[in-house]
């Protein structure tokens, strides 16, 4: 019985999808339709869209019905794509625009910058999500590497101030909150940095309750 009701929902997913359009088959971006029903069922997909994720046509297909399925292992993925959709439809939009992961057949995942419509169909009677896939990868290398240089960076200046024999805090001067303070100035007020970040500037070092009258914020 179980064979035969595994077999029964394989065929009516396969009757719900349809073959992906020659014009879009040809593209060299990625392509796929899915219903806007509770887990959009996938419609189709075009040879990049499959050549990017890393599977076949007929690996996915057999894997996976819908979006929900193939998002198993990012479900906060397919929450945010589902929040995007709710919002344009809400505000009377069409189209989406977002970067979102994609699961790959190898493991991980991939990024891609995502320019969904949905369109109405004449076929089910169900709205569809159309949506085009350009890798990003690159891009997000970049930002991550920028990232990386950037933290080295933060890293080094600390630990030149750290090293140095004077004192030397950094606050805010709107709100006069400590936001860093060297070894040396802990060593010096008695207290760790943990501890003294966060709180005013003149309350930690000058033990007062109000701005200094000889700031120079001003």
């Amino acid at each position: 019985m179980e064979n035969v009701t595994e077999q029964n929902k394989e065929y009516r997913s396969q009757k719900t999808r349809r073959e992906c359009p020659a014009a879009m088959e040809a593209l060299k971006t990625g392509m796929v339709c899915c219903l806007l029903d509770e887990g959009l069922t996938f419609q189709w997909g075009n040879a990049s869209f499959f050549s990017r994720i890393e599977y076949s046509k007929e690996s996915f297909c057999r894997h996976f019905q819908n979006l929900q399925q193939y998002y198993a292992t990012l479900t906060e993925e397919l929450a945010s794509i589902r929040q995007e959709l709710t919002q344009a439809l809400k505000e009377g939009r069409s189209d989406i625009e977002m970067s979102i992961r994609l699961p790959l057949g190898g493991g991980g995942y991939s990024w891609a910058h995502m320019y969904g419509t949905v369109q109405e169909t004449t076929e089910t009677g169900v709205p569809v999500l159309l949506a085009e896939l350009t890798g990003v990868d690159a891009l997000v290398a970049e930002k991550e590497a920028q990232e990386r240089l950037y933290r080295q960076k933060l890293d080094y200046f600390h630990f030149m101030l750290d090293t140095y024999e004077g004192n030397v805090y950094v606050s805010d001067m709107e709100t006069y909150e400590l936001l860093y303070l060297n070894q040396h100035s802990c060593d010096v007020l008695g207290v760790p940095a943990v501890k003294a970040v966060g709180r005013k500037c003149y309350e930690v070092i000058q033990g007062r309750t109000s701005p200094c009258p000889f700031c120079t914020n001003s």
